[in-house]
């Protein structure tokens, strides 16, 4: 991750953009990960139509349902403990003085 964040540019205001993307990044990459994970269960678990309805009670037990539901189930426990982490450290960082 220094990688990435040692070629961002310094910029001359008061916004830590560091800081921000830092914050930003995992929030928005579990984020990704869930969303293309349910789309895909959508998609190839659970087809919407009276055949998919059919095929679907077969289809949810194969390995790759099973695989995504558990991507799905982990990446939405990831997120919300992220957005969890996020709004405490940003109401700590209000309700808290800093010492200048």
């Amino acid at each position: 991750m220094r990688s990435i964040t040692k070629n961002l540019p310094e910029m001359p205001c008061s916004i830590p953009w560091r800081t921000v993307f830092l914050t930003l990044a995992p929030f928005l990459s579990a984020f990704a990960v869930h969303y293309i994970s349910s789309n895909l269960y959508a998609h190839f678990c659970t087809p919407l139509s009276l055949w998919g309805l059919f095929q679907s009670l077969v289809l949810t037990a194969s390995p790759v349902c099973v695989a995504l539901l558990t991507v799905m189930n982990n990446s939405n426990s990831s997120y919300a403990l992220l957005v969890t982490g996020i709004v405490t450290g940003l109401l700590a960082k209000l309700a808290l003085p800093t010492q200048s």
